[in-house]
């Protein structure tokens, strides 16, 4: 027969779960009996492809949701490190401004206390 040619008797067994025998039986002399176990192998294994599509399904699902809040998690955190970044820099410049401004209060007193006590004024020795 042509058609038995150009099917893979192999397959259609292992795929079927039949023997090699009755699929070729199949395509020879086909009966009620080995169409019925042919159709009940096959509605067994679509169960299975419906079932493991099923299970595809959910799993991209459960992909993109991992994704979109792995990316939320990234971008808060990424907001919370920008954030101490700026802080700390902000605390940085303060903390330089006080220091400034402590130098500064400094430097006045010193000068305050030279200007009011001639005494302790530096006098470089310019004569050898």
């Amino acid at each position: 027969m042509a058609t038995a040619e150009v099917l893979d008797i192999a397959q259609l067994s292992t795929f079927c779960s039949l023997p090699q025998s009755s699929v070729q039986a199949l395509l020879d002399a086909p009966t009620a009996n080995l169409v019925r176990t042919l159709l009940q192998n096959i509605a067994t294994k679509a169960g299975e492809f419906e079932e493991a599509r099923s299970v595809k399904l959910k799993s991209s699902v459960e992909l993109e949701n991992a994704v979109r809040g792995g990316d939320a998690k990234n971008r808060l955190l990424k907001s919370s490190v920008d954030k101490a970044l700026k802080e700390s820099a902000d605390l940085r410049q303060k903390l330089q401004d006080e220091g400034k401004i402590q130098a500064w209060g400094f430097f006045c007193a010193v000068t305050h206390l030279l200007q009011n006590k001639p005494e302790l004024h530096w006098r470089p020795n310019c004569n050898p």
